[in-house]
């Protein structure tokens, strides 16, 4: 039998209080008040987050949990979602606002909830968003670390390494990569050990670190319109040349 559970949670603002109601619809498995907490802190510090990309007033997550994959591919096709998505650990799905996840019992399912949040949050403030910039920021939520004080972000040493590979092969064309179109994007994921991930982590998470307000006015001029090359070039200092150099010259040294 399916669970319904509503946490109402109350945000303080500048004017009022707006109350963030985030649904959680379970199909078999339970969720610990524990992880209730832990989705509940992540899913106000990602708000924080995207809050400097344009206002956020409510939020309302329908969280859809499923036990087995079966179900969860159940789900998808009587829904009609691309079979791209079929051997997922979860999906966002917009035209709903649901965050399909699948919880496995044991499996730690909250680092895919986070990654899902992303793309939400994301949806509310961008309506369009290029693919390297939308996973990249997932990848970014989905890698937190939560310590009793501060959430602090990390880039996976396999990510790092996966990274430097590419780079001694010579195997990486930023430019290429944030040109790719979104049907490349899903065929290199599976051809090729999750490579759009991987450096769309590492692009995001680099820009971040170096200049975050550089970051904010990145996706701020993608938000209005602008192409994400030429963006980059005409933000990044020293153009789109020195932003492939640097991005080298920081994972070589990781």
């Amino acid at each position: 039998m399916k669970q319904i559970i509503l946490l109402a949670v109350f945000a303080f603002t500048a004017i009022s209080i707006q109350p963030q109601v985030y649904i959680f619809e379970n199909s078999g498995q339970p969720i610990s008040t524990k992880d209730r907490v832990k989705i509940d802190r992540v899913i106000q510090y990602e708000t924080e987050f995207y809050k400097q990309f344009g206002e956020i007033d409510t939020i309302q997550i329908k969280l859809r949990l499923f036990a087995k994959k079966e179900a969860y591919q159940a789900y998808l096709k009587s829904n009609k979602i691309a079979k791209t998505f079929y051997h997922s650990g979860g999906m966002y799905r917009p035209k709903t606002k649901e965050l399909l996840v699948l919880k496995p019992e044991n499996a730690n399912y909250l680092k895919i909830v986070y990654h899902e949040t992303s793309h939400y949050l994301l949806h509310l403030v961008i309506s369009k968003q290029p693919r390297w910039l939308s996973e990249g920021l997932a990848e970014y939520f989905e890698n937190i670390n939560l310590g009793k004080k501060k959430i602090t972000h990390e880039i996976p040493p396999a990510t790092t390494s996966f990274i430097k590979s590419m780079i001694d092969l010579k195997e990486i064309d930023l430019q290429d990569f944030i040109l790719m179109k979104s049907k490349d994007f899903w065929k290199e994921t599976i051809t090729n050990e999750s490579y759009p991930y991987r450096i769309s982590h590492g692009i995001v998470y680099f820009l971040i670190e170096k200049d975050s307000e550089q970051f904010k006015q990145i996706v701020l001029k993608i938000k209005n319109g602008s192409a994400s090359y030429d963006t980059i070039n005409e933000t990044y200092a020293g153009g789109f040349t020195q932003f492939e150099k640097d991005f080298i010259k920081y994972y070589l040294k990781k």
